[in-house]
């Protein structure tokens, strides 16, 4: 019945093309921010697991960011049993959502593609047991970056990787440090957004997310602001992290976004702020909202699919 559910919808979502525009080449904005330390990255490798078509292992390293209440990054590196040289992708989850990530991990290793897929660091709105305060998030935004880049560096050390055919999966909040991922680190040839959007401030502002909205009501508390004075006071604090500031440095060719048209966590507004800032890529909607656009997760994974398969067979 579910199944048959996505087959109706996914028929009702709506796609918008990509220009027939070359994408001129722009001068870089501070991603020195998000420059990865010299030491290279040993991550602790644990349990490995074989499951049918693919092997899954589980690394740890600690972040780039030293917080109380910021644990250490765990991921797991999937490989199929079969084949070499295998095309990578980077899975950035959405927050708390482990279970749907890995399910589109297990799909991409069983299309021949090796992942490494992030496993959600938990409510980003409650590190110190209380809403974490905007420079730490701020400082989240920038270690998740940073702590990919290492993960990157190091898997592409692997001979069974293709280091010219990579790209990234990001999703809700994975889908905002996958924008900013996108724009500073070349080697990501292909990116498909889910649930992503632009003006981080704004965002926080408006979104119904329980997290977002901690941060934001625990400012305008403290601080005796309106919600439109609460924007003019963030958005300078959050214009290195924001997708926006790096944007303009991406093909729109390379990207596909895909949102839901009903979405009250990322209202529409900063989902077309982030698709101008990128150069109007291609941009699905699909008929859902935040979270029940998880029914459309097989539709989804098809379009990314196929999105990465045309990118590559574009060559570099």
């Amino acid at each position: 019945m579910c199944l048959a559910l996505v087959l109706i919808l996914s028929a009702c979502a709506s796609s918008v093309p990509v220009p027939d525009r070359s994408s001129s080449p722009v001068p870089d904005r501070r991603t020195a921010l998000f420059d990865v330390p010299s030491i290279p990255l040993e991550p602790r490798i644990g349990s490995v697991k074989r499951r049918g078509t693919y092997t899954v292992r589980r690394l740890t390293f600690s972040s780039v960011l030293h917080a109380p209440g910021v644990e250490p990054v765990e991921a797991f590196l999937y490989l199929p049993n079969e084949g070499k040289r295998f095309p990578l992708v980077l899975l950035l989850p959405i927050t708390r959502g482990d279970y749907f990530s890995r399910g589109f991990a297990v799909y991409f290793a069983e299309q021949g593609y090796a992942c490494v897929r992030f496993r959600s660091q938990g409510d980003i709105g409650r590190l110190y047991g209380s809403p974490a305060s905007l420079p730490l998030f701020r400082d989240l935004l920038r270690a998740r970056v940073i702590d990919a880049r290492r993960v990157l560096d190091w898997t592409l050390t692997r001979q069974e990787i293709d280091g010219d055919r990579v790209a990234l999966i990001g999703m809700s909040h994975g889908a905002l440090v996958g924008s900013l991922l996108t724009s500073v680190e070349p080697r990501i040839r292909a990116s498909a957004l889910l649930l992503g959007g632009g003006d981080l401030a704004g965002i926080i502002r408006d979104s119904h997310q329980h997290s977002l909205e901690r941060i934001r009501d625990r400012v305008i508390a403290e601080e005796g602001l309106t919600r439109q004075s609460f924007y003019d006071a963030v958005a300078p604090t959050l214009e290195d992290v924001d997708p926006l500031t790096y944007a303009s440095l991406v093909s729109p060719r390379k990207v596909l976004m895909i949102n839901a048209r009903f979405d009250r966590v990322i209202p529409r507004k900063y989902v077309d702020a982030l698709w101008r800032a990128f150069g109007k890529p291609e941009l699905i909607w699909l008929p859902s909202g935040h979270y029940t656009a998880g029914l459309f997760s097989p539709y989804a994974r098809q379009k990314m699919l196929a999105h990465f398969a045309k990118i590559f067979d574009e060559g570099p």
